[in-house]
């Protein structure tokens, strides 16, 4: 698959097409579904169209959720910004949070659609099966490499305008603890270097000793699928060390304003 985290450079032109209209946070998600829902169900359904109106609908609903209530109400706090939580859980907003899903959703389907060779693909058989003879790989998995690669760099310069955008606020007495003040850019280094030797260790481990990660005989593995394999475990370490930090500061939030009430 293109990595993960590839397939969100399609959001904002989904948001801009949108009028705005549609909440951004879920339409990041819903560039992601089939992925993550990967890791619960068969990937063939999470990959599917049907899977896409079922199972990965209602996960997204609840990772939403999550973010609406958990991860971003810590984060905008301790990075000292104050923007409007514009989704409303009424009908309407309902209504645009499913259909920012599905759109998400099915852009991710499409892309996959033409970097595999496989019952995702809807179009070009032929010319994704021809092999590129530099590379000496399929079409299908030049396009995905590819992709991949290209659109990681270009989320920055996607993002950043939507960055600009947020107003951050400066409060002459504070009511919460900046993220600045709680973590120094020393720590910040040491705990993204902690979070990549995490994720190597466990890819080393799941990738000789859990069959359900890899190939029957992992030395197979052709380079690329190394370095995508890999790519996948760093990305959940990560996410899982940013999960538990989000933890400790919803906990440090609620406990400091309990003690300035």
């Amino acid at each position: 698959m293109a990595y993960t985290i590839s397939h969100t450079i399609i959001a904002p032109a989904i948001y801009h097409f949108s009028r705005q209209q549609l909440p951004l946070a879920a339409i990041v998600i819903g560039c992601m579904l089939p992925d993550l829902t990967r890791f619960f169900i068969d990937e063939t359904f999470s990959h599917h169209w049907l899977g896409m109106l079922s199972i990965n609908l209602c996960f997204g609903i609840l990772i939403f959720q999550l973010w609406q209530f958990f991860y971003r109400p810590v984060v905008y706090a301790f990075a000292d910004v104050q923007a409007p939580i514009r989704f409303k859980l009424n009908i309407d907003g309902i209504f645009v949070l499913i259909l920012a899903l599905i759109l998400g959703n099915a852009s991710h389907l499409i892309w996959d659609g033409i970097t595999h060779l496989d019952h995702r693909t809807f179009i070009a058989t032929e010319f994704l099966s021809e092999q590129v003879p530099v590379l000496n790989i399929p079409m299908h998995l030049a396009l995905q490499y590819a992709s991949s690669i290209i659109s990681v760099p270009l989320l920055y310069f996607v993002v950043k305008p939507f960055l600009e955008q947020i107003k951050i606020q400066k409060t002459s007495q504070k009511t919460y603890v900046t993220f600045s003040s709680f973590f120094s850019l020393k720590s910040a280094f040491l705990y993204t270097c902690v979070c990549i030797a995490t994720g190597v260790f466990f890819g080393i481990y799941l990738y000789l000793f859990d069959p359900s990660w890899r190939a029957p005989n992992p030395f197979t593995i052709k380079t690329y699928g190394v370095i995508a394999f890999f790519a996948k475990s760093i990305s959940l370490a990560i996410f899982s060390a940013f999960s538990l930090i989000c933890l400790a500061l919803y906990i440090h939030l609620i406990s400091f304003h309990k003690n300035s009430t």
